[in-house]
């Protein structure tokens, strides 16, 4: 398809991204999102879920970071989802630095996602006492 100038339409690059994930094929999907960030498609969302849980379960957390900031680059909001799973896994890799500028980053979409700092308790009563002020 990609010699014939020919990309998918999103639910195609969704599916074909789904066989990656199935296969493990890591590179292959990396390549297709690459096509479709280069060629400016239209909503990145419903692929970049798939493409994230990928590349999470395989450990690529760079690789989701890069993704994760070309869809920020392209003024597309990725997934609560995706984003609380990159964090948790961050967290646990101790990227916090990284952590803070995807937040940072997510701030354009809305209100800053809180981030618990290493050995931080997060008390949760708080946040809601100040909510109901």
């Amino acid at each position: 398809m990609k010699k014939d100038g020919c990309l998918p339409n999103t639910q195609s690059c969704m599916f074909l991204i789904r066989l990656c994930k199935r296969q493990e094929q890591v590179d292959m999907a990396l390549e297709l999102w690459n096509d479709m960030v280069e060629k400016g498609f239209g909503s990145f969302i419903l692929v970049s879920d798939v493409l994230f849980d990928l590349l999470c379960d395989v450990g690529k957390l760079v690789e989701a970071e890069t993704c994760f900031l070309q869809m920020i680059k392209k003024r597309q909001k990725p997934s609560n989802v995706s984003f609380r799973r990159i964090k948790v896994l961050m967290e646990l890799a101790n990227k916090h630095e990284a952590l803070e500028n995807l937040s940072q980053k997510m701030a354009i979409f809305g209100p800053p996602v809180q981030i618990r700092k290493p050995n931080e308790n997060f008390d949760d009563a708080t946040t809601l006492r100040s909510i109901a002020r």
